[in-house]
């Protein structure tokens, strides 16, 4: 079994970013995986200088990891929508 590991690079430790959308799919011509999420900031602060990544594992054996995909800004209160590919 296929499971995603996310990790959000470049935000502050005390960052607590929430996903209220997250969902895969998949194209089998291509084969490739396509994760469509929205990102929210629920802190106090806006947050600058984004890059989420996306790691597919199979246990403990890394399979794929997506290019970053840069979030310029994300002010406080607000949600952005990011699409990974890999």
């Amino acid at each position: 079994m296929i499971t995603a590991l996310l990790l959000a690079l470049g935000a502050p430790q005390e960052a607590e970013l929430k996903f209220t959308k997250w969902e895969f799919s998949r194209e089998r011509i291509g084969h490739k995986v396509v994760a469509e999420a929205v990102l929210f900031n629920g802190l106090e602060a806006d947050l600058e200088g984004l890059a989420l990544v996306v790691i597919y594992y199979d246990r403990d054996l890394e399979l794929k990891r997506s290019k970053p995909v840069d979030i310029e800004s994300l002010p406080s209160g607000k949600s952005v929508a990011v699409t990974v590919e890999v």
